[in-house]
């Protein structure tokens, strides 16, 4: 996946957001219009809400858009902001025997990390560029985050 122009087309516009933790309203009624309300979907929009805190809490950005596609039984959603630059990807997740260390960050990545079946960042000029994208196929492995039925365990 690649996040620039050629992964969304020129006919996914950018959506402008507030900097702010309700621009997850914004993006909510967008995913669920575009995509339906699933537990797929809202696993993706619980994704897309940490990353928004991350970026209205930590960011300093002045600029924030996004915006999203169906594609090939996925949904793709990207981000865009004006902040410093943060690269989620290179980051450590805090370390989940250890919940004091939640204090200093890590869960909110380790959450979109585990829910999203992709992550692609890029710095572009003054901007953080993040792509994700979200599988709405039952997942059909072991570890599974949602519900899959090649896992159901039958009652003894």
């Amino acid at each position: 996946m690649d996040i620039r122009e050629p992964l969304f087309g020129r006919a996914t516009p950018w959506q402008a957001l507030p900097v702010a933790p309700d621009a997850f309203d914004h993006v909510r009624t967008a995913v669920i219009r575009l995509a339906g309300d699933t537990p797929p979907v809202r696993q993706a929009l619980l994704a897309c809400d940490e990353w928004i805190a991350n970026v209205a809490s930590y960011s300093g950005a002045k600029r924030f858009a996004f915006r999203c596609l169906l594609q090939d039984g996925a949904l793709l959603v990207g981000f865009r902001d004006d902040g410093i630059p943060f690269d989620p990807t290179q980051e450590q997740d805090g370390d989940p025997q250890d919940f004091e260390s939640f204090d200093l960050g890590g869960m909110g990545l380790g959450l979109i990390r585990q829910t999203a079946a992709e992550m692609r960042y890029a710095r572009e000029g003054d901007e953080n560029h993040l792509a994700l994208r979200f599988s709405l196929e039952p997942p059909r492995h072991p570890g599974c985050v949602s519900e899959c039925a090649s896992h159901v365990v039958e009652p003894p």
